[in-house]
């Protein structure tokens, strides 16, 4: 499937093209700039070819790189969607781009969290399904039709996770595969692009197809007869948290909008002071000084380091230390540790997710979080105490070597979760230690087996079970 574009939905046709005269002053810069304020009328005009083709030309050093991996990626943007006489124009820019980028694909060499490693990844997502796409419909060569198969492996290897708009990419390398007659490879790939996105366009057609059906009925009972009855009471249980989270969500979302204003009271005191005026004594690290905020919290977003630091900011203190005298209320947010910080609350806690993180938070009060609680540090580097009731559907924990967690009052349904980068997925984990992994809704593991945390919590927020939904006949 050749990559969709937002532009493809607005595109009217423009059917003035312009002529450029190009001059041997100008610089690659020059023509690339050229070239795409004409594609901001219209981004498939031809004429924007020969205008990349002598930026090219003059990409003649190593800081000329990205300026030349632009020019071939846009000249093979244009072509495939002119296609025809531009056909082979377009593969072969797409060639070359991949030529480019071969080095960094070899030595495992992309930046991904940079402009530059974002753009490499693109590149290669979108010229490796260029080309394996123009294969699918215009050969029956199964040498060809292979070497196309792994460059859609190359491609599915850098969809970003969550993104939905990457998933054509799975559509060429599952139609690939049935072109091979590879049907159970393919059948898998578009079972479970479903499950990442059940409106996925791609496969429409293929849902009718009978084949598919009967496949997927199949594939669906021996699921099934994989499942012991201990493993269907869990899902039980978990269906059973589904349903009162979803209809929390129902009731929230009928309560009118507040907003509050905090009046909070700030000042610096001696640590070791609020330690045991507080009763937190002998269990923060030592703390000559602390921030006090005093007074009941009232917050519709995110309650993290950010927020406290912007609340003390007037204040001479360079500590990451701070005390709230009241109760905190969340209300749409997270109490969040985003940095390495000491946190006492000596009221209630009410939050959509309490997250901890290498911190040591200790709550007196009671905590309702709405969705869970995530205990993500590293050995022993944090703690999470809570004095109170805790009320959490998940509580989840990275592996058994997590930050220290003490929930003494649990209350209600819950599940305590031991996975992620760890060799074992455990359900229950403190308790009966039983391994999950085939529970877990398969769109919760990433392209390297590990587990998705923030996707575990995004199908939780929108009212749906994190595990598969397979009901004993």
């Amino acid at each position: 499937m050749i990559a969709p574009t937002s532009y493809d939905k607005k595109h009217k046709e423009h059917k003035n093209y312009y002529t450029i005269k190009i001059q041997e002053s100008v610089t690659a810069k020059d023509l690339i700039n050229k070239a795409v304020s004409i594609q901001k009328i219209d981004y498939k005009d031809p004429s924007v070819i020969p205008i990349y083709e002598k930026a090219i030309e003059l990409c003649t050093t190593k800081d000329d790189e990205y300026d030349k991996l632009y020019s071939y990626y846009s000249i093979m943007f244009v072509c495939s969607h002119l296609l025809n006489e531009y056909l082979p124009k377009g593969i072969e820019a797409a060639n070359a781009c991949l030529e480019l980028l071969k080095p960094y694909i070899a030595a495992g060499n992309i930046w991904h969290y940079t402009e530059w490693g974002k753009f490499q990844k693109e590149v290669i997502r979108y010229a490796n399904n260029f080309i394996a796409w123009q294969r699918y419909e215009n050969t029956d060569d199964e040498k060809l039709l292979h070497e196309a198969l792994k460059m859609t492996e190359t491609a599915c290897h850098y969809i970003e996770d969550g993104n939905k708009d990457q998933l054509y990419l799975y559509d060429t390398r599952a139609r690939l595969l049935l072109k091979l007659n590879r049907k159970e490879e393919a059948y898998e790939i578009i079972r479970t692009t479903l499950i990442k996105d059940k409106n996925n366009p791609y496969f429409k057609e293929l849902l009718n197809d009978p084949d598919y059906k009967i496949w997927l009925q199949n594939r669906n009972e021996e699921i099934l007869q994989t499942l012991s009855d201990d493993d269907y009471n869990f899902l039980e249980r978990a269906n059973a948290i589904t349903k009162k989270i979803k209809a929390r969500i129902t009731e929230d979302e009928k309560k009118p909008a507040v907003l509050i204003e905090n009046n909070l009271k700030i000042e610096i005191i001696d640590g070791y002071e609020a330690e045991e005026k507080y009763g937190f004594i002998d269990i923060l690290p030592d703390v000559d000084e602390i921030v006090m905020l005093t007074g009941d919290v009232f917050l519709n977003h995110r309650l993290d380091s950010k927020w406290l630091l912007e609340q003390t900011k007037s204040l001479d203190f360079n500590e990451m230390s701070f005390l709230i005298v009241g109760n905190v209320t969340i209300e749409g947010g997270d109490l969040w540790d985003d940095d390495i910080m000491s946190l006492l609350i000596t009221g209630d806690v009410k939050c959509d997710i309490l997250y901890a993180e290498n911190s040591w938070i200790f709550i007196s009060g009671d905590v309702d979080a709405k969705y869970g609680i995530i205990g993500k540090g590293d050995y022993y580097d944090g703690v999470l105490r809570i004095d109170g009731i805790t009320k959490a559907p998940y509580i989840f924990g990275r592996n058994e070597h997590d930050m220290h967690l003490e929930l003494d009052g649990l209350n209600g349904e819950s599940m305590e979760i031991i996975g992620g980068d760890s060799d074992h997925f455990l359900v229950d984990g403190y308790g009966d230690r039983h391994r999950r992994e085939h529970l877990v809704r398969p769109e919760l593991w990433d392209e390297d087996d590990e587990f998705d945390i923030d996707n575990f919590f995004e199908i939780v927020k929108k009212g749906e079970s994190p595990f598969i939904t397979t009901k004993k006949e």
